[in-house]
């Protein structure tokens, strides 16, 4: 398998708890992270996103502003969307939900709560072919 490479991660959650424990799931799967940023809710994450180079956003669907699904409509009017990895994590499993997403043009799903090896799996699919 190829080596990963170090990246640049942006979590949109409202929850500050949840956003701390997806830091901690990529130390524990080992994964190197140049860049760490955190949004509580999907506005703000726009905003920076406008701003910085972002390899792979962890994005929660409930948040208040504007939600996981604005955001990622968003992404895609601003021509954003293409550039970054998006990975929804989120504790609504309703195929409804997941059938949006797959319309959407999102096909990575984490549900809540996830596993550090959920996210090494992720992260190798995404970066390294495998």
């Amino acid at each position: 398998m190829n080596k990963r490479p170090a990246l640049n991660v942006m979590v949109a959650d409202d929850s500050a708890t949840s956003r701390t424990y997806v830091r901690k799931n990529l130390m524990v799967a080992e994964i190197v992270v140049k860049d760490f940023v955190e949004a509580a809710n999907g506005q703000l994450a726009l905003e920076l996103l406008r701003e910085q180079p972002i390899d792979v956003l962890f994005v929660d669907i409930h948040m208040p502003v504007m939600n996981g699904i604005e955001l990622i409509r968003q992404l895609e009017i601003e021509g954003i969307k293409p550039r970054v990895k998006i990975v929804v994590i989120s504790s609504d499993h309703t195929l409804k939900r997941q059938d949006e997403l797959k319309d959407l043009g999102v096909t990575r799903y984490v549900k809540k709560p996830f596993t550090p090896e959920q996210f090494s799996k992720l992260i190798d699919e995404m970066f390294c072919g495998g």
